[in-house]
């Protein structure tokens, strides 16, 4: 489920490359003539037109009304501090708030900071996958790809570049690269594998100066080089051996059936516990998505990011599970999580595994 209806989802994302993936999960039947999907790349024209949001800023000057002590009713407007809202203005007239911030705040355009900047800063030959408006036009993202599929240890990836920023405060502007998983749509990014492939700049005074836009286009790192890391690190991990009892010492570490303080969990907690276990074993020995690299490291990593993405509870503040998987991506926050998963594997068989941090 979305925060964003069926209806926003399909008017609202473009979907690339249909012909080697398939259809988004929210798709309806006739995907390809509602003007949601492409068989090839997203046209240039959509892009920009998707990305073309006119967000302006609003002085706020709120009223506040108070009673005297002769009981007079009296209204003040007051300057809210410098502060100011940031507004999308719709093509009819009407406006939506999507945040609120201090003074020194800028807007940084979707078309010009996502789809005109990347492409200043990209390897030839990449490809729109997918555009995104989220969070009701308050976040958009611009994913693009290298136009063929690579693959190590059977597991077939593509290289992608991704440009994320926001409007309501959500994300900073980010660019970073990534791995696109074409068995299950996992993502992972290539700044576990150490290169300096991920770059964030605030919405402040300063982000729109030409010299330092200058200066994030020289800290981004080369797609097709970002591409050749990742594999490097997927042969290594498979090169690591995980025994039937090196995973259940895992699953210990990272889904525990006792508490902190070492007393076992009981009633709700337990079977939450025993729950999340079941499925992780189920991923390890029977599902297609991690399978074929069960007994090795990156059948861990690949265990561990398959049941965050697909599987994990998506609470309600999440905004479902789309989003709630964008966003954790755009933050950095899967780079993380996939760390602490071979940190766990680490632990447990007394050895360092190589590449297993960023």
């Amino acid at each position: 489920m979305s925060r964003e209806s069926m209806s926003w989802l399909r008017n609202n994302i473009r979907i690339g490359f249909t012909d080697e993936r398939g259809p988004a999960w929210w798709a309806a039947d006739n995907y390809m003539a509602d003007g949601s999907h492409f068989d090839g790349p997203v046209p240039e024209d959509e892009v920009r037109r998707l990305l073309d949001v006119q967000l302006v800023e609003a002085k706020l000057n709120p009223t506040f009304e108070f009673t005297a002590a002769d009981g007079t009713v009296t209204r003040n407007v007051a300057d809210a501090g410098g502060r100011k809202a940031i507004v999308r203005v719709y093509p009819n007239g009407d406006g939506e708030v999507l945040g609120v911030f201090k003074a020194g705040y800028k807007i940084h355009p979707y078309n010009d900071w996502i789809n005109d900047f990347m492409k200043s800063t990209l390897d030839s030959g990449l490809q729109t996958a997918a555009v995104a408006l989220l969070r009701k036009g308050g976040v958009a993202f611009h994913q693009v790809k290298l136009p063929e599929q690579w693959e190590v240890a059977g597991f077939k990836f593509t290289p992608y570049y991704t440009g994320a920023t926001s409007a309501d405060g959500t994300v900073a502007s980010t660019w970073f690269t990534g791995a696109d998983a074409a068995v299950c749509d996992n993502t992972f990014e290539m700044a576990r594998q150490g290169a300096a492939t991920r770059t964030t700049r605030k919405h402040t005074r300063g982000s729109t100066d030409a010299e330092k836009r200058q200066k994030i286009r020289d800290q981004l790192g080369l797609t097709v080089k970002a591409g050749e890391d990742f594999a490097a690190w997927v042969e290594e991990l498979v090169k690591y051996d995980v025994s039937d009892e090196d995973f259940k010492l895992w699953l210990d570490e990272m889904t525990p059936l006792v508490n902190k303080d070492g007393t076992p969990k009981v009633r709700h907690g337990l079977t939450l516990a025993e729950k999340e276990r079941d499925e992780r074993t189920r991923l390890w020995v029977s599902d297609p998505k991690v399978k074929p690299w069960a007994g090795t490291a990156f059948g861990i990593v690949q265990l561990d990011n398959t049941y965050r993405t697909w599987t994990q509870t998506v609470k309600r503040a999440d905004g479902g599970r789309m989003e709630r998987n964008f966003l954790n991506m755009v933050k950095g926050t899967d780079v993380a999580e996939d760390a602490a998963a071979l940190a766990a594997l680490e632990k447990v068989q007394g050895r360092k595994l190589v590449l297993a941090t960023s």
